[in-house]
């Protein structure tokens, strides 16, 4: 039942006879394959991002960090939203079949309503660093929006986006096939410079993909967007949201690495000169979508 549905240009989709728990089993959309550093799931992503932050905030980051951190827990930790669909309607007492039809929707509903729970938390914190952290704010521009200082502070520091991650990389050109895919409902997610094929992101455009997805969610009412689409339209949107939120750590975790640049961990047992090793905070923070315990574990 399995299939690589990222990669499957005929459909945007979940397989019939599917079920949600299946569906969730291939959020990685191939971005794993032939990898020896394999991307963590997305809710555990943000946990690990979360708690290095939250550690690194004692001593090599400011504590507005250790606050970012704690939020991300709180990403990793919304796991069910329940909607009820047809909750007063009756006549649903005496249909069966209608009743279950119903009952299946308002899964897949629930489930959208989720994931935008957690993308819109996710990228509160990542506003919130440009009003709170002096460093970020002073390098707002005037009449510069939130978004686009982040994405020019990453566009600025991290030139080569390969620094960043191959799995950045990938969960980028994912949503690049969406859009191609579906050009009406996802197109406008893409900037410019990717529209083409070829043409690789930079750091700053993950944010900008985040950014267009925040606006849309925004100003366009969940209850109306989904009247007129099918249920498979909306996995699809799920799963662009989910890609979206893992866009939003990837910026949160490379502007850290960006502050944290020069500072070194010390690893090991301190009192013993030749047992501690240093472990650069940057490559612990840009490791995180891989789980920089193990990164810690490998030095």
């Amino acid at each position: 039942m399995t299939r690589n549905c990222a990669f499957d240009e005929t459909r945007d989709c979940q397989s019939v006879g599917e079920t949600l728990d299946d569906y969730d089993r291939r959020e990685l959309l191939g971005c794993n394959s032939n990898s020896d550093d394999p991307l963590l799931p997305l809710d555990q992503h943000a946990y690990e991002l979360g708690q290095l932050l939250v550690e690194l905030g004692e001593h090599h980051l400011t504590q507005d960090w250790s606050r970012i951190g704690f939020g991300l827990h709180t990403v990793s930790g919304i796991i069910k939203s329940k909607f009820v669909a047809g909750r007063y309607d009756e006549s649903l007492l005496y249909y069966e079949l209608e009743r279950e039809r119903v009952d299946q929707w308002g899964e897949i509903i629930g489930a959208l309503i989720t994931e935008q729970t957690k993308f819109r938390e996710a990228y509160n914190l990542l506003e919130y660093l440009t009003v709170k952290h002096a460093s970020i704010r002073r390098n707002v521009r005037n009449r510069e929006s939130k978004h686009a200082t982040i994405s020019r502070i990453l566009d600025e520091h991290f030139t080569d986006v390969r620094r960043v991650s191959r799995h950045y990389r990938c969960v980028v050109g994912n949503i690049k096939i969406y859009a191609k895919v579906n050009p009406k409902r996802y197109g406008r997610l893409i900037p410019l410079n990717l529209a083409t094929h070829e043409a690789q992101p930079t750091a700053g455009d993950g944010v900008r993909i985040a950014a267009e997805l925040r606006n849309i969610l925004a100003h366009e009412p969940l209850s109306l967007t989904w009247i007129d689409i099918e249920p498979r339209d909306a996995l699809g949107t799920r799963r662009v949201t989910r890609l979206a939120t893992r866009l939003v750590l990837y910026a949160i975790q490379m502007l850290a690495a960006k502050e944290a640049f020069g500072e070194h961990c010390i690893i090991g047992n301190c009192e013993d000169e030749e047992d501690h090793q240093f472990v650069s905070v940057t490559d612990l923070l840009l490791r995180a979508d891989c789980g920089w315990r193990r990164s810690i574990e490998s030095t």
